[in-house]
């Protein structure tokens, strides 16, 4: 499952504030999302399969992600090439996707090293959540991302079957 990432981006809708952030709507097809999620791993699969949690006792509750790094995706059982797939793209594409943000405003305010591929980590992940049980509740809640990325991104996938409001996200100023 190949995806053109710079594609994707050129296509989604950009916004400068409250900080430079896309809004790609339909990113999978349906067909492909089918194929995500039959191949997505459970919390559960992640816990057990994740070299760093083997060791570490796990407290689930209603508010709990579990990430498992692209890097870790071989430790997991069953049929995962879809996701393979997706991190090898996410991985091989970092240049031309370094390249592309240099094009949009924001990238002038920044040391242009940042948009050197030998010298910035590629680093994804996929994570499975446990449902929230409480509501008015967030899995994260308001936060700031590591000041070091340069480039951050969600794919909210709910169970077709979940028919719950939620997986919005939103955007602070500070």
């Amino acid at each position: 499952m190949e995806v053109d990432f710079v594609s994707k981006l050129n296509q989604g809708n950009y916004f400068q504030e409250p900080f430079p952030h896309w809004i790609i709507n339909d990113f999978f097809s349906d067909s492909q999302l089918q194929i995500i999620g039959e191949q997505f791993p459970s919390s559960d699969e992640i816990i057990k399969a994740a070299p760093s949690r083997k060791q570490v006792k796990v407290i689930k509750d209603q508010n709990s992600a579990y990430p498992i790094n692209f890097n870790e995706l071989n430790s997991l059982s069953g049929d995962r090439s879809a996701l393979t797939s997706l991190a090898e793209s996410w991985t091989h594409q970092k240049a031309s996707l370094l390249q592309e943000l240099k094009k949009f405003d924001f990238a002038a305010n920044y040391n242009q090293f940042i948009f050197e591929e030998e010298l910035v980590e590629a680093r994804g992940d996929f994570r499975a959540t446990t449902p929230a049980t409480i509501s008015g509740t967030t899995q994260l809640g308001p936060h700031l991302d590591s000041e070091y990325e340069i480039l951050a991104g969600l794919i909210y996938l709910k169970d077709i079957c979940d028919s719950s409001s939620g997986g919005g996200i939103c955007i602070y100023t500070n």
